[in-house]
């Protein structure tokens, strides 16, 4: 393979590692560093701290989290919520995406103690996953790619491409204007 063409796709890949683990800090709950955290992704990807801002135009991350997609939440941030009855109910989505993430070793658990189809941590796995194929392709290690490629392609058509047009509608109904509806937009607009 060309060097241009590879080190072209080893940052297209970082690039959208990047973007997957942005979309995953704004869905997880309010700590004390994650506006921090979210700056420095905004960051990475070139994008100034008014671009932070402006999504967030003065909103209380912790209010407006428990009131729209915390556990008191008006709106779900799972998976099976949406598409449960569709797939056999709860247990076996949460089987098959606990499946992604052991075949990875992919722990959830470390970074958010919630359900494993939270929107936070599917987009933490994607962003992980893309991370390991960025790695696999730097390398040249052809299997690991095709294995890394194609787990990546099952989960978001399995999963997070299945459901997440709902959460943005459903956003979009009753959190119109907030910083997680603009989000989810953005969301929306990046797995097009």
């Amino acid at each position: 393979m060309q060097m241009d063409k590879k080190d072209s796709r080893f940052r297209e890949l970082l690039r959208e590692a990047s973007w997957y683990r942005f979309f995953s800090l704004c869905f997880q709950p309010p700590r004390e560093s994650l506006r921090g955290e979210i700056e420095a992704i905004c960051k990475e990807l070139g994008k100034e701290k008014n671009f932070f801002k402006s999504l967030l135009n003065s909103e209380d991350l912790q209010d407006s989290h428990h009131r729209i997609i915390g556990s008191a939440g008006v709106c779900s941030p799972c998976e099976s919520e949406y598409v449960g009855d569709r797939l056999g109910g709860k247990g076996k989505i949460l089987a098959d995406v606990a499946g992604f993430y052991k075949a990875f070793a992919f722990n959830p658990q470390i970074e958010l103690h919630d359900s494993a189809d939270n929107i936070a941590i599917e987009l933490s796995f994607m962003s992980y996953i893309t991370l390991k194929l960025a790695y696999a392709f730097f390398r040249d290690e052809k299997e690991e790619i095709e294995i890394c490629s194609d787990s990546k392609k099952k989960f978001q058509k399995e999963h997070l491409f299945l459901w997440v047009h709902l959460f943005v509608e459903k956003l979009n109904e009753v959190a119109e204007g907030s910083f997680y509806e603009k989000v989810a937009m953005m969301i929306r607009d990046f797995i097009k």
